[in-house]
């Protein structure tokens, strides 16, 4: 039972970040960095959308697509550094020393 709450919670922290990073991206595309043509034209066939539909269903799949992505990315990161943070902060402190000369 415990699994499966991570696993709703996960998926409701991805849904929501998702959704809350395209809009923010949206409205201030300048703070965000800028992609590669090919990666809209390869979102663009992955969805179907070069042939059918229109621009705005291209720009939405696009957007929320590389926003989960990134927040996907960002969570991985951050758990990633969560989870071994013992093991970072003992290195870290083994070459502070080491340099110091103590």
């Amino acid at each position: 039972m415990k699994m499966i709450i991570k696993y709703v919670a996960l998926l409701i922290w991805l849904t929501l970040a998702t959704l809350l990073y395209c809009c923010i991206w949206t409205r201030h595309p300048s703070y965000f960095p800028t992609y590669p043509d090919w990666l809209g034209l390869f979102i663009g066939d992955v969805y179907g959308l070069n042939t059918e539909g229109s621009m705005e269903d291209f720009w939405m799949a696009l957007w929320l697509t590389i926003s989960f992505f990134n927040v996907a990315l960002f969570t991985a990161v951050g758990w990633l550094a969560w989870r071994f943070r013992h093991r970072l902060s003992g290195l870290w402190r083994r070459l502070v020393h080491r340099q110091s000369g103590t």
